[in-house]
């Protein structure tokens, strides 16, 4: 993947730890809606403001369910994504496992050849693809290696009956392992859409906003009863941006299914 090509949020998941993340997260929108906060109540007193409040409260109350029902749905939608990536490395693994058993039941001149290519992939994998997966990127070597698997099964000086059920079986296993990398690959670098991203952010600053219309006395009281809103919905983003790349920061998911193989 080219850096050009990144988006913003792939840009920050790529290249900055999930700390920094987390900070960047929960104070910049913290000191813009202090900053924002603290320009409207000095220009706007708090009692013009509560004389709206029979209006603003409904309003708000709506404004605040639709927003917290978007936001719900991405996040769930996030996580879900990140289980079914974990799902996929573990049936890659079981793939990986599964060939291997059908070429210990090929003739044994054959399997020779096959049962090394198989355990070079499962190194590759983890030693140097799980690494560029971190930063969306997949391994040049990998890829290769799958291949001389392929023509290792087709290998013509190893002839294999095509009625011989372990041969039809390494056949879907090979078709399933490649689709399943390519789903990791994918998943590595596939993060929510721009257009996702400006509607929760727009969505979020009308919301957060809002707040500032409320008329109480006490600014202390009004500005930490909108950092709490602020908060939350910054961890909704957190939580966004750190799940949709499984394979980065500090929930990233280990090549554990792959390392525990013995083949």
């Amino acid at each position: 993947m080219l850096a050009e090509h990144l988006t913003l949020e792939q840009w920050l998941g790529f290249n900055f730890p999930t700390p920094f993340l987390t900070l960047l997260c929960l104070t910049l929108p913290c000191v813009i809606v202090l900053a924002g906060l603290f320009v409207v109540r000095r220009f706007i007193s708090h009692t013009h403001l509560k004389k709206h409040h029979d209006i603003s409260g409904p309003i708000f109350c709506a404004l605040g369910t639709v927003y917290g029902i978007f936001l719900t749905l991405i996040v769930t939608n996030t996580w879900n994504a990140y289980d079914q990536t974990a799902m996929n490395v573990v049936q890659e693994a079981r793939c990986v496992e599964a060939l291997d058993q059908c070429a210990r039941s090929l003739p044994p001149e054959h399997g020779a050849t096959i049962r090394p290519l198989i355990r070079k992939y499962r190194d590759s994998v983890v030693s140097s693809e799980w690494p560029l997966l971190a930063h969306g990127q997949r391994s040049p070597e990998v890829g290769p290696i799958l291949q001389q698997i392929v023509r290792a099964f087709s290998d013509p000086t190893h002839p294999i009956s095509y009625s011989n059920p372990f041969y039809s079986e390494s056949v879907k296993l090979l078709q399933r392992l490649d689709s399943l990398r390519s789903s990791r690959i994918n998943d590595a670098q596939s993060g929510l859409l721009p257009f996702l991203w400006v509607i929760l952010l727009a969505g979020g600053a009308l919301t957060i906003s809002f707040c500032f219309l409320f008329g109480a006395e006490d600014f202390p009281t009004h500005a930490v009863m909108t950092l709490i809103l602020t908060l939350v919905i910054s961890l909704g983003f957190l939580t966004i941006v750190v799940l949709d790349f499984p394979f980065t920061g500090a929930v990233c998911i280990p090549p554990t299914e792959f390392q525990i193989l013995e083949l």
